[in-house]
């Protein structure tokens, strides 16, 4: 006869097929002689998990018993109904999210990562916090879709649970980088500019577009209401292969050899003949043929021509026009005097310009109330015989081959990859390692194979052989991109550009790089939507 069991417990292991062996020791009664063995046949396909208990699980199911004695000789053959058998669990492997990184995601463009695991008793459940808005996980499968409406750096926490396991978590990244422009092909960006709240691309067609303030028309598409995403830029008369933005304008150089300018116009910034603000292009008065580069400092403007050296309008206050004249205000493109014939480069900071000539000499106009001209005095170029006339950067071997200048300060690139800065330094924007201004240039202090670099307001960036990004001085609202805001006297890393990065550029408190595939990512003060991933936020 079958005993009467409420239930019986031991130790399961599973076989292919619906096969248990099961241990029994002590079961038998005061008549019963003790069993060894007990080979145990589903008559299912599988038990039904009833209920779990820690690492109890209480099943229901029907045994075919096939009873042996010890010498294994068949005794009886019987069918007992066992329900609500009570089974210690074998302990699985602990859980683990094996998933360690997911692939950056890009703002505006469906996206799609699966995360993994293991252990544990499937099926899993899947939980995240700290996704970035548009993406959610779907719990069973573990997959994270949906569309990013916030470009940025999200570190998410991901959680895994399962059956017999305590849950676990772990930390991970997704990197959603912004919607302008970027991702290659012709809509890749090939330049980049920062004004003082505004920025601007060139895409591979040569189509513009900015975003940020647009107080003056500084975003060039006929309206005022800022933008915190890219908006085109209507009417420049043929396709963009240069753009300059200012403080609170922008200049595109065309492949004819054209400027067109925009934005704000007080002091003749556009060159257009006027002081009128503009909410779309115009063309520059004046200008000479085959003009190569422009350059925009806050409130003037400058280009550079192969056949005539280089032109400046706007504002002359500080004699930053170069052109040897006392007038308060040029509304139309004028001569930089006193330059080689051949120039190779230009740049225009707040109140003073730089140029490269062609033997490698730098040349310096305008204001020097901090050294910026680099000439071992604090003299500005108003004081001289001739208003405004560039003077040599003392100091120099000759064999520079860029310039950026930015608010009283400036810096060059040498042909070796070596960077020396001279002017303000109340921030440590020249990088030596103090805050002292220099009348004469100093070196960059643990930087060299630099390619690329960019003035800002009371900061630097630089981009090295190794397509590494970093930058140094001022770092309010998160200039820098180190993910802090204190100022730094020595190069730091922007994060998110410690590989492929191909250029910079600075603005008064935001900077953007561009990627070696065209995609734009700013950080930095955002109050005006500068950054341009849709948000008003301040990037660290």
């Amino acid at each position: 006869t079958a005993p009467t069991w409420g239930g019986a417990s031991g130790t399961v292991g599973v076989e292919a097929g619906p096969k248990l062996a099961l241990m029994a020791f002590g079961i038998a009664g005061p008549a019963v002689t003790l069993m060894n063995f007990v080979e145990a046949q589903l008559s299912t396909d599988s038990p039904r998990i009833a209920a779990y208990d820690g690492f109890r699980i209480e099943v229901s199911l029907e045994l075919n018993l096939l009873i042996f004695n010890i010498s294994k000789s068949l005794a009886k053959a019987t069918v007992w109904q066992l329900r609500f058998l009570s089974l210690d669990a074998l302990d699985p492997p602990p859980l683990l999210i094996t998933t360690t990184s997911l692939p950056n995601a890009t703002q505006g463009t469906p996206y799609a990562a699966t995360l993994a695991g293991s252990g544990g008793i499937t099926p899993y459940a899947w939980t995240a916090t700290g996704l970035p808005p548009g993406l959610a996980l779907d719990a069973n499968q573990g997959t994270i879709t949906g569309t990013p409406t916030e470009s940025g750096t999200y570190p998410i926490t991901v959680t895994l649970a399962a059956a017999a396991r305590q849950p676990t978590s772990r930390s991970i990244t997704i990197t959603v980088d912004p919607t302008a422009p970027g991702g290659g092909g012709s809509g890749a960006a090939t330049a980049i500019s920062v004004g003082g709240s505004h920025t601007c691309a060139i895409t591979g067609s040569g189509d513009v577009s900015c975003w940020g303030s647009n107080q003056f028309g500084q975003l060039g598409n006929s309206t005022m209401p800022a933008s915190p995403v890219p908006v085109p830029v209507v009417g420049i008369a043929s396709r963009s292969i240069a753009i300059a933005a200012g403080n609170d304008h922008t200049c595109v150089l065309t492949d004819v050899g054209g400027v067109q300018c925009w934005g704000r116009n007080i002091t003749g910034q556009l060159g257009d003949g006027t002081n009128i603000d503009r909410g779309s292009p115009v063309p520059v008065n004046g200008l000479p043929s085959g003009v190569t580069a422009i350059a925009a400092g806050s409130n003037f403007t400058c280009a550079l021509s192969s056949t005539a050296g280089v032109s400046c309008w706007g504002y002359n206050g500080m004699g930053q026009l170069g052109a040897g004249t006392t007038i308060s205000v040029a509304y139309g493109a004028v001569r930089v005097v006193g330059l080689s014939s051949v120039v190779k480069a230009i740049s225009a900071g707040s109140n003073h310009a730089c140029a490269i000539q062609a033997d490698g000499s730098a040349m310096c106009w305008g204001g020097n109330e901090s050294g910026q001209l680099g000439n071992g005095t604090t003299t500005s170029t108003t004081t001289s015989q001739f208003f405004g006339v560039p003077v040599a950067v003392d100091g120099l071997a000759n064999n520079f081959t860029a310039v950026t200048a930015g608010n009283g300060f400036t810096c060059a690139l040498d042909t070796g990859g070596a960077a020396k800065c001279w002017g303000a330094n109340q921030a440590g924007q020249l990088g030596d390692g103090t805050t002292t201004d220099r009348n004469v240039p100093g070196v960059v202090s643990v930087l060299s194979g630099i390619k690329v670099m960019s003035a800002g307001a009371a900061s630097t960036c630089a981009v090295t052989t190794a397509s590494v990004a970093r930058c140094w001085g001022q770092n309010s609202f998160g200039a820098l991109g180190n993910g802090t805001n204190i100022p730094s006297v020595f190069p730091v890393q922007v994060i998110g550009l410690d590989r492929g990065a191909a250029a910079v550029a600075r603005g008064t408190y935001h900077a953007c790089g561009l990627t070696s595939s065209g995609a734009a990512m700013c950080w930095g003060g955002n109050w005006s939507g500068q950054l341009g991933d849709g948000s008003t936020t301040d990037r660290f």
